[in-house]
């Protein structure tokens, strides 16, 4: 078996924990991903079907084999695939690059990571196609004051950004080219993450074209950094 043929179903998975401001420490973790209608190549990986056999009896309580309709009888559902509908196959969205985050914690960290990662549970992430300004915006202060305002709480008061909160925040439809400054200064923040430099200024700069795309006024800027 090769490289490409393994890169087919391991992929590189992040927690919660590994997800960082504008970056992330990958902690080598995989994950085993079989799609549906995989099962006919299955016997291409032996070792990964002879290791997840003792878990069989596991994996076919998961609720499976739902998506029967259009012609894909349940029989035909192996009890090691996944259960996305095939017409439209959710889980490529895992293989574009994307924007990660911790659903849940007192300090929320947004990042962007490169196509073919996943994310697991409680950790979200949304794709786009303007992934650096919604990154540089969510990342600022004005944001992140919103989010620990807006969302909801867990009992131990940590925040939980669900769909539900997420959908309230106010993301400023900008056009291309007023985007552009945003995506330089994100370009240098993670240049600089992955070096372990700092980075204040630059997300200082941020927060200062933020205020004036929300139209705040020094009042309010003072309130948001008063937090």
């Amino acid at each position: 078996m090769n490289e490409n043929e393994l890169k087919r179903l391991l992929k590189p998975i992040l927690r919660g924990r590994d997800i960082k401001r504008y970056g992330y420490e990958w902690a080598g973790l995989w994950i085993i991903v079989v799609k549906f209608g995989f099962n006919a190549e299955l016997d291409k990986y032996p070792a990964i079907l002879e290791h997840l056999t003792q878990y069989k009896e596991q994996l076919k309580n998961r609720g499976q084999c739902r998506y029967s309709r259009g012609g894909i009888g349940q029989g035909q559902h192996h009890w090691l695939e996944l259960d996305n509908n095939p017409k439209d196959f959710y889980l490529d969205e895992f293989e574009k690059e994307k924007i990660v985050f911790k659903a849940i914690g007192k300090n929320l960290a947004f990042s962007i990571v490169k196509s073919g990662i996943f994310v697991s549970a409680p950790s979200s992430f949304l794709t786009s196609q303007k992934n650096k300004y919604i990154l540089g915006i969510l990342s600022s202060k004005v944001v992140q004051s919103y989010i620990y305002d807006n969302s909801d709480r867990t009992g131990a008061g940590d925040v939980m950004l669900n769909i539900q909160s997420f959908e309230k925040i106010p993301l400023p439809k900008i056009s291309q080219e007023e985007q552009e400054p945003f995506v330089k200064l994100v370009d240098e923040i993670m240049e600089l993450k992955a070096k372990n430099e700092d980075t204040k200024e630059f997300e200082n700069q941020i927060d200062e074209m933020v205020y004036k795309l929300y139209g705040l006024s020094e009042d309010e800027v003072k309130i948001i950094n008063g937090k």
